[in-house]
């Protein structure tokens, strides 16, 4: 057994235009994280879980530890994230349309752009995106295709779907005497379309450091 500290890593640089452009900072609301051997997301086991209480909005950009949890040693190629669908997130730069401000904070209801959707939680429950705050969760497995939002986040893939869930680009490896690192690269995700400032689907991965 090992513990297992979740922390983060993003990685950007800066550029202005309407697409393309680079975080100031991403806020998530973390409540629970649990992780599995299968690429399917089967017999999860969960690392840490916060109550709405002791959960608080985390800069991903400042590699915050955002909770840490006992595991075995081994290769987990899914990590499920339950967290609050709003995300706040500003723009480093100033987009050319407008719509994005440097430095100006933007709250983005990822749920609400496709309510009814359905979400499956950790615990094997479900519910339906809506609108308003709610818990959601992200499945993230080198079992998935989805690298550009082509398919449902909030459901983990499986044999018959493989572009739900989001891609995973490596494993998580824990081993004796190892360090882990989350990476969440979001370099050229915020993009302005004309209407309002969005924050596309970084890239996520696992590093050993």
């Amino acid at each position: 057994m090992k513990k297992l500290l979740i922390a983060t890593l993003i990685t950007f640089k800066t550029f202005a235009a309407d697409v393309g452009l680079n975080p100031d900072f991403l806020n998530l609301k973390v409540y629970k994280v649990a992780i599995s051997q299968s690429e399917y997301c089967t017999n999860m086991k969960t690392v840490f879980s916060k109550d709405a209480l002791s959960a608080s909005y985390e800069n991903f950009l400042n590699a915050p530890t955002i909770g840490s949890g006992t595991v075995d040693l081994g290769t987990y190629k899914c990590i499920a994230i339950e967290f609050e669908d709003i995300i706040q997130f500003a723009s480093l730069s100033n987009s050319d349309s407008g719509n994005c401000s440097a430095g100006v904070q933007l709250d983005n209801e990822i749920c609400r752009g496709t309510p009814g959707d359905a979400i499956k939680f950790i615990d094997g429950t479900s519910a339906t995106c809506s609108n308003g705050a709610q818990k959601t969760t992200m499945w993230l497995s080198t079992g998935s295709t989805n690298a550009a939002q082509t398919g449902s986040p909030f459901l983990p893939p499986h044999a018959g779907d493989t572009n739900l869930g989001i891609q995973l680009l490596a494993p998580l490896v824990v081993s004796e005497g190892s360090i882990a690192k989350f990476v969440v690269n979001a370099l050229g995700k915020i993009e302005d379309n004309g209407a309002q400032c969005e924050m596309m689907q970084p890239v996520f991965t696992f590093e050993n450091l």
